[in-house]
């Protein structure tokens, strides 16, 4: 209990004047004279201790009114537990100001950040002198009490944004944290948030409600900064079909549109960069959306030129949150990887369902097609140079000399990548031999059969880069359609060796090998038999046989390293884009140039490695990797995660969830603030209360006075009927 003004309870000292007039007041005993003095002698003794009872009621209501008037005038207050005894001690506070995505949001030409700084001003200009400030914001990181009050002004005056914002449930663990270093007992938490789901999520906030539970006498506040109702069209993430393409071939541009708040009519326009750096609209699109929908747009963009190209997706005209309003991508055009096709006589039989699968002709008529294959005999492999290649596949191969395959190995050993579909030319006496092994999974054993049609394809984990393009299709993909006949058993597998794809019976499919630095993949089962009684299976000639052509895309695209190349990343902490060179030999240096214009920057590189490893990035958008000297011009984007720009609010009674037992207050404006630190600092005053008690205590008086001081002779009767005179 506290008191602002503790010296007036010295006007409880008043309460000697009703003792006082008490004493003044007392009536003279009189003797009366009565026939039956016995019984007036009893009844005068009982009535003296009646009234002297109901003297010393009066008299105790009396004293006590003016005692609780001299409380009430004290003004006395219930202050919670850690609390400095006097209103203007200093204190030590922690601020934690989201500067997420979400904060850019504009509402009364404000952004919530604006919003934020302006109220953390405020609040640390009344501060008591020689207070303890900490600002902590969605960075993380710099959790430490700054200099001095003006110190802390400026840091709130620096904020900005961030595209890699630390969870802030996170920050606020830090920030109790350093509260609890502080030098005062009076310890104060303020969270300006504006309350976004993208800020404040339960997976989160663990961390955060233990460390409340270990600082208790904490004052937390949280001040939300948010805007009710908010109204806002967001893009989601981009989905690109492929990030290296053939010179000519489409590029599918997939992209979700949400609307939260009212219905609105938005265009969305597809932009590329051009040589000189402007944007170029391309295409464009309008969706109508209602509060919480959302729908799916297309882009189909045709790059004819090798090089790398940039360009984003934008929604036109205003918007809330202008964070979320452009998706940013990269795209490398190359000229169509080659792939030689080694088969049986007469090769183009044989190799015609799998280059029908890489190159369909009408796209290759169109120059559009992503590989360009070139069929050769088998028997006429050992005269091929193999480094004019991306990938070697071998279909249904028969016996190969020692040599051919010692140039296999090399070419695998050198970085190259090897297909061998095996099939009924298979001889284990050649296939089992040393120079074979290098590059096979491991030994030939025998042929198993399976006539009933029901063995077919059954991948289990579409992680792999050679399976990962078909992951959205996994739960429509029929291979039960396509049975497998027969395929080869192997023994002796080796150590390096693992399974890609296995069959419904769980025998291994598609095996993969690291040989050197290059990537050789076996099947056990050929993809070059007509459909016939004698097929071993009907992958490539099944009705409508698509999930053959698609595996066969996405199989040789991981073969030929175009798998390997992302060009198109989502903001992280610890985000490093990887550009892999060509020629297997690194560069000193190179000169990024990041989205924002005028501020590139000459980074170094390793030169003993054919990459380039771009770090420390904190911006969205689309970045340039130069170095004129080789020639080199490349580039990347980042995007920030949608989750992040998430403006959907959290309700109070999930904040309550969100803090746990931990007592909070909620403020919306500056005069809820003001009412919350000042009964967290000076306490909250029981004025009303004691005014209140005081008031029924001198009606209680009051009746009591005027029973005991009636004029005399009044009721009369009424004495005399009870025996008094």
């Amino acid at each position: 209990m506290e008191f602002l003004s503790p010296w007036m309870l010295a006007l409880a000292g008043s309460a000697a004047v009703p003792i006082v007039l008490h004493l003044i007041m007392r009536r003279s005993p009189k003797h009366i004279l009565f026939p039956a003095l016995r019984f007036v002698q009893q009844r005068s003794q009982a009535n003296r201790r009646r009234l002297r009872l109901r003297h010393l009621i009066l008299l105790a209501l009396r004293v006590a009114l003016f005692c609780l008037l001299a409380f009430a005038l004290a003004r006395p207050s219930i202050r919670a537990p850690g609390f400095q005894a006097e209103a203007n001690a200093p204190v030590s506070v922690a601020l934690v100001i989201d500067t997420g995505p979400a904060m850019e949001y504009q509402h009364l030409s404000q952004t919530r950040l604006d919003v934020a700084k302006e109220i953390a001003r405020w609040l640390l200009e009344q501060l008591p002198s020689e207070s303890q400030v900490a600002v902590l914001d969605s960075r993380g990181g710099g959790a430490v009490f700054q200099v001095d009050v003006p110190a802390a002004i400026k840091r709130v005056e620096q904020l900005k944004t961030t595209v890699l914002p630390d969870r802030y449930a996170n920050v606020a663990a830090d920030a109790v944290r350093v509260l609890k270093e502080g030098k005062y007992p009076a310890r104060e938490l303020y969270l300006l948030t504006d309350l976004t789901r993208s800020a404040w999520s339960e997976e989160s906030a663990a961390a955060m409600r233990s460390a409340l539970a270990a600082a208790p006498g904490l004052a937390v506040q949280v001040i939300d900064v948010g805007v009710p109702n908010p109204q806002n069209t967001a893009l989601g993430a981009l989905a690109l079909d492929d990030q290296v393409l053939a010179r000519n071939a489409p590029l599918r541009i997939r992209c979700s549109v949400a609307r939260l708040g009212e219905t609105a009519e938005k265009t969305i326009h597809l932009a590329v960069r051009r040589p000189d750096g402007q944007l170029e609209t391309r295409d464009q699109k309008s969706v109508k959306l209602a509060d919480g929908e959302s729908s799916d747009i297309d882009f189909v963009l045709h790059q004819p030129e090798p090089g790398t190209h940039q360009g984003e997706l934008r929604v036109v005209g205003r918007d809330g949150l202008s964070a979320d309003d452009r998706r940013y991508f990269t795209v490398e055009v190359k000229p169509p990887w080659r792939v030689l096709i080694a088969a049986p006589s007469p090769p183009e039989h044989y190799a015609f369902d799998l280059h029908e699968a890489l190159a369909p002709e009408p796209l290759r008529l169109d120059n559009q097609a992503r590989y360009q294959c070139d069929v050769v005999p088998l028997l006429r492999l050992g005269d091929v140079a193999l480094d004019d290649y991306a990938a070697v596949a071998l279909l249904d191969p028969g016996n190969l000399s020692p040599a051919v395959w010692e140039k296999l190995a090399k070419y695998a050993r050198a970085g190259g990548s090897v297909a061998i579909f095996l099939g009924r030319n298979a001889d284990p006496t050649n296939f089992n031999s040393a120079p074979a092994q290098a590059l096979l999974p491991g030994k030939l054993l025998q042929q198993a059969r399976w006539p009933d049609g029901k063995l077919a394809l059954q991948p289990q984990n579409y992680q792999h880069p050679a399976l990962s393009g078909l992951r959205p299709y996994k739960d429509r993909i029929p291979w039960e359609r396509f049975p497998v006949f027969r395929f080869w058993q192997l023994d002796e597998v080796a150590a390096d060796a693992r399974v890609v794809i296995p069959y419904s019976n769980g025998q291994p499919a598609l095996f993969e090998r690291m040989v050197g630095e290059g990537t050789v993949v076996t099947m056990t089962t050929p993809v070059s038999d007509e459909l016939g009684d004698s097929a071993w299976n009907i992958l490539p000639t099944g009705l409508d046989a698509w999930p053959f052509v698609a595996l066969a895309n996405e199989l040789f695209s991981y073969l030929v390293g175009a798998a390997d190349e992302q060009l198109n990343y989502e903001a992280a902490a610890n985000l490093m884009p990887v550009l892999h060179l060509e020629g297997g030999r690194g560069i000193p240096g190179y000169k990024l140039v990041p989205p924002t214009e005028g501020s590139a920057e000459i980074r170094s590189s390793n030169p003993a490695e054919p990459k380039i490893v771009v770090g420390n990035l904190e911006e969205e958008g689309n970045y340039r990797v130069v170095r004129v000297e080789d020639n080199i011009d490349r580039g990347f984007s980042v995007n920030i995660s949608p989750a992040i720009t998430d403006l959907r609010r959290v309700s109070e009674s999930e904040l309550k969830t969100l803090l746990g037992e931990v007592p909070f207050k909620l403020a919306r404006n500056r005069e809820e603030i003001t009412r919350n630190y000042t009964i967290q600092r000076v306490g909250r005053e029981v004025f009303p209360l004691v005014i209140l008690i005081v008031a029924a205590v001198l009606a209680a008086e009051h009746f009591w006075a005027n029973r005991f001081y009636r004029e005399p002779g009044k009721h009369q009767p009424e004495a005399q009927a009870r025996g008094v005179v």
